[in-house]
């Protein structure tokens, strides 16, 4: 009786050390499926606050030039040069611009009636996180090589 307890915990215990082989591959597969999602969440998020960033600043830039005289001489300039001034000083409070490393064009013109402001950032030149290769995904972020945001405002 003793002797078939003994064979039984010993077939036992061999069963579960094939398992744990099992356990260690099924591990594997599936660490490689929630490390891409939890690396997309994360690389995607920080180009996406840059850009609500970006179009807030390019929103408050059109907004601020409004206060300018559209009658006065030099309202053109000075709408234009008030607008990127202050899109810039909002982008430079931004804290999300800390993790960016390249530089931002910030642009405001007037066409006609419309004052136009745009900011860009080259994305392809100085990414956040740079992009991983998944088999059968692709890169991961797969991001476009340069972020736009644009605010226009009718004078």
């Amino acid at each position: 009786m003793e002797s078939n307890k003994a064979f039984a915990r010993m077939r036992h215990g061999r069963r579960r050390s094939r398992q744990g082989g099992a356990v260690a591959i099924e591990f594997a597969l599936t660490f490689v499926i929630f490390f891409a999602v939890f690396y997309a969440i994360v690389s995607y998020s920080f180009p996406l606050l840059l850009m609500q960033n970006m179009h807030t600043a390019a929103a408050e830039g059109a907004r601020v030039a409004i206060q300018i005289d559209p009658a006065a001489d030099d309202a053109v300039e000075r709408m234009e040069a008030l607008a990127a001034e202050h899109a810039e000083r909002i982008m430079e409070d931004a804290r999300m611009l800390a993790l960016f490393p390249g530089d931002f064009e910030i642009t405001a013109d007037m066409d006609e009636d419309v004052l136009e402001v745009t900011i860009a950032y080259d994305y392809a030149q100085a990414p956040l996180l740079v992009p991983i290769e998944l088999p059968g995904i692709g890169p991961v972020p797969r991001m476009p090589g340069d972020l736009r945001a644009q605010a226009s405002i009718d004078m």
